[in-house]
């Protein structure tokens, strides 16, 4: 049986031997599942692709082939392609050997990837395009201070929304400068068009950016990584592994998620600065006016966030429809009277108090409010009529409450203008009115005070009714074919007394913006930017999780103001969840 058992073996290895020795010969050819091809390192290629290839050693390594014309960035469907490309050829090799049954953190490194510059250097890849010839004498250099380690992130999202962009933006530079790593922005591709437009430079890193072939959207380890909304859920990125790595799972509910919060955070205070000094300084003065009148009243600020649109809520009962209003509101009521009702001890105390200063004849006193600032309150000899009065006052004190809420402001943001104008909200004041995104009646009202007589058959005016659409976003300001543009015709946004000539009739491709649109685009971004930048300073948030603005406004709180007890909180009121760093698939 030692003998059978001996044979058996050395034949076993003979077999994976000369497997192997196929393999490097460049004969490796199929994957595990049969979906994906692993191409060798002697296959031509076209397309980005994962290779394998043979060191000096004989040994079988991997890597990620981009050709040297191809434009920067990639398109979302090959990053994709190339990281399910990568995740196959990894997964074979490392079948075949001791790491196969490894644990495989987001950390790991895979022993078989070869980096891109390595496999340049041995030859295993070409230093030049063969199509271009080698670099003629003319040519500038290549730059000598390229970054040793770098991400770059592509400003690039299917949805025209800006929430999730910024929240991972955000995430990737707090990754970046946790793994230290440059970090660069590239928005060739982004529907808002120029990432300066609406925010002042990333910090620089002091090093140029690798060249474009060098930049990889997978494996986490290369030492040049791209991120892209293509590839925000995959394991190079923000997936699973992820999440896992960047979790404290000592802690319960959001607290756990406080490593990510930090990445997030980071992120928000580096590059989370208006380009426009206009919108700047606006800001500054809009933040400053509400604090000081609610302050110093003893009252604080609240941010009430509404999104309806294309985004519905993740509690099953309104997944096809909206929150109404009304839970907003309640939810806004609560935190008021928890924040500055008192309790039946505080009650008896002040009571007591205000009993004692109308017996030694004293016309006012002094009380602590809640927040620590000081307020004067009259009291008054009690009489027939004025216990009566007090019976009265204490009836309506669940209503109006006590004066530091009644001098707490709510400030709204929202992507439906329709909501502006509902009876629940009507306390309410705009977060900022700047620049405003206008309904179809308001767009039909400055329609007939500019003279201008409508299309007998056609319906030349919309608004952003029900809310942000992306299909209405991505054809905003385009004109109609059938028509010359009318001059005066209002545009979806306004901006303070100017009207903007636009028409949303055809589909937009992306890289083909009429400056025209792009101007509209740009104003509805840096709307949507100064109300998050107000809100963001707020005492309290009241929000439904599953919108990405709200999710962005916990951050822009600050932790201690969004979760610890310190702070007046970031309130959901999408259901019981809470709230999450990342979201895969815009599902709970």
């Amino acid at each position: 049986m030692l003998i059978a058992f001996s044979v058996l073996l050395g034949i076993t290895w003979l077999g994976f031997h000369n497997f192997y020795s196929t393999a490097s010969a460049g004969s490796l050819a199929s994957s595990v599942d049969h979906d994906y091809e692993i191409i060798s390192d002697s296959t031509p290629r076209n397309e980005p692709t994962a290779v394998a290839v043979t060191d000096k050693q004989g040994k079988t390594r991997w890597t990620i082939s981009i050709p040297h014309k191809a434009s920067f960035p990639l398109l979302p469907a090959q990053y994709q392609e190339v990281c399910k490309q990568s995740e196959e050829v990894s997964k074979q090799l490392l079948g075949t050997g001791r790491f196969s049954k490894k644990h495989r953190g987001y950390y790991a490194v895979d022993p078989f990837f070869m980096d891109v510059k390595e496999a340049e250097y041995l030859d295993l890849l070409p230093t030049h395009d063969p199509d271009e010839g080698l670099a003629t004498p003319g040519e500038a250099p290549p730059p000598q201070n390229v970054c040793d380690r770098s991400l770059t992130f592509v400003m690039e999202t299917s949805d025209a929304g800006l929430g999730n962009t910024l929240l991972a933006l955000w995430m990737s530079y707090g990754l970046a400068m946790h793994e230290k790593r440059a970090f660069f922005v590239d928005d060739t591709r982004w529907a808002y068009g120029n990432y300066t437009t609406f925010f002042t430079p990333p910090p620089n890193p002091g090093c140029a950016p690798p060249p474009p072939h060098h930049r990889i959207p997978c494996p986490h380890w290369a030492s040049h990584l791209v991120i892209s909304a293509a590839t925000l859920d995959s394991a190079a990125a923000f997936g699973t592994a992820f999440i896992k790595e960047f979790s404290d799972v000592k802690q319960g509910a959001a607290r756990k998620q406080g490593p990510m919060y930090n990445l997030l955070y980071k992120g928000y205070e580096d590059l989370f600065h208006l380009a426009d000094l206009g919108d700047r300084n606006y800001v500054t003065e809009r933040v400053g006016n509400m604090k000081s009148k609610a302050h110093d009243d003893g009252g604080v600020i609240v941010g009430l966030h509404i999104r309806r649109g294309d985004r519905h809520p993740w509690e099953y009962q309104y997944q096809k429809d909206y929150l109404p209003v009304e839970r907003y509101m309640d939810e806004v009521r609560q935190l008021l009277i928890d924040r500055f009702e008192h309790d039946e001890h505080e009650d008896e105390e002040e009571h007591r108090h205000s009993h004692m200063a109308a017996k030694h004849g004293s016309d006012r006193t002094r009380v602590t409010a809640p927040s620590g600032l000081s307020r004067e309150k009259n009291i008054k000899p009690k009489s027939k009529h004025a216990s009566s009065q007090t019976k009265r006052e204490e009836a309506l004190k669940p209503r109006h409450g006590a004066p530091g809420l009644m001098a707490s402001q709510v400030f709204l943001s929202s992507d439906d203008p329709n909501i502006f104008s509902a009876q629940e909200v009507s306390r309410a004041h705009r977060a900022q009115d700047r620049i405003v995104l206008a309904s179809k009646s308001a767009l039909e009202a400055e329609h007939k005070k500019q003279g201008l007589k409508p299309h007998k058959y056609l319906d030349e005016i919309a608004g952003w009714e029900g809310g942000f659409y992306r299909d209405t976003f991505m054809h905003l300001g385009l004109q109609t074919p059938r028509r010359a543009p009318v001059t005066g015709t209002p545009s979806l946004v306004r901006w303070g007394n100017a009207q903007t000539v636009g028409e949303a009739k055809d589909v937009l491709q992306v890289g083909a913006v009429p400056e025209q649109a792009m101007k509209l685009r740009e104003l509805v971004g840096r709307a949507y930017l100064m109300d998050l930048a107000v809100m963001g300073q707020s005492d309290a948030v009241v929000c439904a999780v599953s919108a990405a603005g709200c999710r962005v406004l916990a951050v822009m709180m600050g932790w201690n103001n969004a979760f610890e007890t310190t702070g007046l909180g970031w309130r959901n009121v999408d259901g019981g969840f809470e709230w999450k760093a990342v979201v895969h698939g815009g599902e709970p």
